[in-house]
């Protein structure tokens, strides 16, 4: 996914990354490609793909090595949603600040967004009930992962429920929950 007449700015950068991810070059060429691959340069570049996985580092309990290894199972559904990296830098910040394993945190993103877009599942129908929108479109028109769990957040409130029963799976639910309520500050902080 690298321009060849970029290859060597990528590489340059994807060194930088070993070093300060304390990782070795294969890693961090993985973890970036990862999401290179999913979100194209045109969205975003190596050295913002890294900036944002450091980001991620600093505010969580994770390192470059877990993120490469489990950025598979989140970025293409989140890039093919229009859900920003930063949005799922931020969370993976949050969830793993919280002590949940890194591979497991992007389980969760995966099984959130996937119910989130798959018309008809429970976490689909609930955010359509409060949004008056599908999550895709709330997304396209500039809306992001954490002001559609508050939404949701504030409509489980007021339907009496909880938040993890607007999902069909444990691991979705628990993201919810992870992000919202008191994780609510972690998730802020993550995303500015």
């Amino acid at each position: 996914g690298v321009p060849k007449e970029n290859v060597f700015d990528f590489l340059g950068t994807a060194q930088k990354a070993a070093v300060g991810g304390v990782t070795n070059l294969e890693v961090a060429v993985d973890g970036i490609t990862n999401v290179i691959n999913a979100y194209g340069t045109d969205v975003i570049s190596a050295a913002e793909a890294s900036d944002k996985m450091f980001i991620a580092l600093k505010l969580g309990k994770t390192n470059f090595e877990q993120l490469s290894a489990a950025m598979f199972q989140v970025t293409p559904i989140a890039s093919s949603l229009g859900v920003s990296f930063n949005d799922v830098m931020a969370a993976t910040a949050a969830l793993t600040a919280q002590g949940t394993p890194t591979s497991v945190a992007m389980t969760q993103m995966k099984a959130a967004l996937g119910e989130l877009t798959k018309e008809e599942t429970r976490a689909d129908v609930a955010f359509r009930k409060v949004a008056n929108k599908s999550f895709k479109q709330f997304i396209a028109e500039g809306g992001n992962l954490q002001q559609a769990l508050q939404l949701m957040e504030e409509g489980a409130k007021k339907s009496n429920i909880g938040l993890n029963d607007m999902f069909g799976s444990l691991e979705a639910g628990n993201m919810a929950l992870a992000l919202t309520g008191k994780g609510t500050d972690k998730f802020t902080e993550s995303m500015q």
